[in-house]
């Protein structure tokens, strides 16, 4: 079975090495038959592609690829799949846990990767706004000739309800 080559990947055999030591990785990969390269790859591709789904949507591969905290996210993943193998019970389940905490907020959007741009520009769509008592829903009205706001697309104007001047 070939492995897919990423063109990034957030980890490395001596980084997971230097969390797990030398000797509980090369523990863990001795299979008879079974090439080292091939199952650390395995290993740092699917802990790259779990990165990639929590963060993809709002950040580029090559910014994550320059994060630390990216690559010590990756580390502590890997060595917690690296740690599995052949029915072990499962080491640094609470570092991985955490992170996995930590990916999700990042892609709901309630936290960001310090110091990445994001994909998006995430910016309100317009920023003069006044609430109207007289809608029972859609209370909030932007002036859209006197307002600033980002540039993307999806940025929500309200088209069903536009601002009534009084």
């Amino acid at each position: 079975m070939a492995v897919e080559t990423l063109t990034y990947v957030y980890t490395s055999r001596a980084e997971i090495e230097r969390v797990f030591s030398e000797s509980g990785v090369s523990l863990r990969v001795d299979d008879l038959g079974v090439d080292e390269a091939l199952m650390i790859d395995e290993v740092i591709g699917e802990a790259t592609e779990m990165i990639n789904f929590y963060c993809s949507m709002n950040y580029e591969e090559q910014e994550l690829e320059s994060s630390y905290l990216v690559h010590r996210w990756a580390t502590w993943m890997s060595c917690y799949l690296l740690s599995q193998r052949r029915g072990n019970p499962s080491l640094f389940a609470d570092k991985y846990e955490e992170t996995i905490a930590l990916l999700e907020e990042v892609y709901k959007h309630i936290r960001i990767i310090p110091r990445l741009a994001t994909r998006e520009n995430l910016t309100p769509a317009m920023s003069n706004i006044h609430i109207d008592d007289r809608f029972r829903t859609h209370k909030i009205r932007v002036h859209p000739t006197i307002s600033t706001g980002g540039t993307y697309g999806k940025q929500d104007l309200s088209p069903r309800f536009p601002f009534e001047w009084l």
